[in-house]
C-alpha cells in the first residue's frame, strides 16, 4: 500500500528547503549510522545495497567504499533531485512497493525509518523480498519518557519502539535476526547537540549501557539489527 498523501507531503515539505534540516547535525548522524551498517553486515554479502527511504543520500555517502553498488529509493521528490545532483542513484517510490526485483540485492538497509511509515511489516516484508539480507535501526523510545498519548513531533516519529517490540516486529515478517547492537550517538553529535554539557551527558549515557535493559527503559538509543529471510 502506497504512504498516505499527507505523510508524502509531509516529507516533500520537509526536503523542500534542505537547508532547515541541519547537514551538520544529518552527517554527524548519518557517520554513526553507517558505523554501525558496517559493523553488523561486514560478515554478509554486501556488494549491492539498497537503502529504502534514504533522505538526502548521507547514509550513502558514508557507506562509499563498503559496497560495489550502492542505490537508493525515496518518496520525497525534492530529496531524490539533492541526491541525484550529488552523484547518487535514488529512485522514486510510493512508499510501499520497492521498484526491485526479488532477490535483487544483497543488502537492504532501513536506518531510522520504520518509526515514520504507516505500514511497517508491509515495508519489511518489500525489504525481504528484494534484498538477500536486511538490516534495520530505529531509536528505541518507548521508554519512561514516552507519553501514554500521542504527541505529534518534528522529526515525525508515529512508531515507537523497545527492544522486545522491534524485535518481535522483524519476526513477524519471518525475518530471522541474525546480529544485533545497542549503541547511542557519537560524542561529537552530542557536542554539537548540547555543547559544553555533552561530554557529561554522553559519558552517562554510555556508562549506563553496561545495564542495557535498565538504560533503554531510561533513555532513549539506537538499536541496529541484521536478519535475513527464513524461508
Amino acid at each position: 500500500m502506497p504512504a498516505s498523501s499527507v505523510l508524502t507531503a509531509k516529507y516533500e515539505e520537509m526536503y523542500s528547503s534542505h537547508q532547515d534540516l541541519g547537514i551538520r547535525w544529518r552527517k554527524l548522524g548519518a557517520i554513526d549510522k553507517a558505523k554501525n551498517i558496517r559493523e553488523l553486515c561486514a560478515s554478509v554479502p554486501h556488494r549491492s545495497i539498497l537503502e529504502v527511504g534514504c533522505g538526502d543520500g548521507a547514509i550513502m555517502r558514508e557507506l562509499t567504499g563498503f559496497a560495489d553498488h550502492i542505490t537508493g529509493v525515496e518518496i520525497s521528490h525534492h530529496a531524490i533531485a539533492f541526491c541525484t545532483t550529488n552523484g547518487f542513484d535514488v529512485q522514486h517510490f510510493d512508499g510501499g512497493r520497492i521498484p526491485r526485483a526479488n532477490q535483487s540485492v544483497d543488502l537492504a538497509v532501513l536506518s531510522h525509518v520504520i518509526e515514520h511509515v504507516e505500514n511497517p511489516r508491509e515495508l519489511l516484508h518489500e525489504a525481504a523480498r528484494v534484498a538477500r539480507h536486511v538490516f534495520v535501526e530505529v531509536p528505541l523510545e518507548d521508554n519512561r519518557g514516552l507519553k501514554m498519548d500521542f504527541v505529534a513531533n518534528d522529526s515525525g516519529h508515529i512508531n515507537f519502539y523497545s527492544i522486545k517490540t522491534v524485535r518481535q516486529l522483524l519476526q513477524t515478517c519471518d525475518l530471522k535476526i541474525e546480529a544485533q547492537k545497542i549503541s547511542h550517538s557519537s560524542l561529537a553529535a552530542y557536542r554539537y547537540r548540547l555543547g559544553v554539557r555533552g561530554f557529561a551527558a554522553w559519558s552517562v549515557k554510555s556508562a549506563a549501557l553496561l545495564f542495557p535493559r535498565l538504560a533503554t527503559a531510561v533513555w532513549t538509543y539506537h538499536y541496529s539489527l541484521l536478519a535475513t529471510h527464513c524461508n
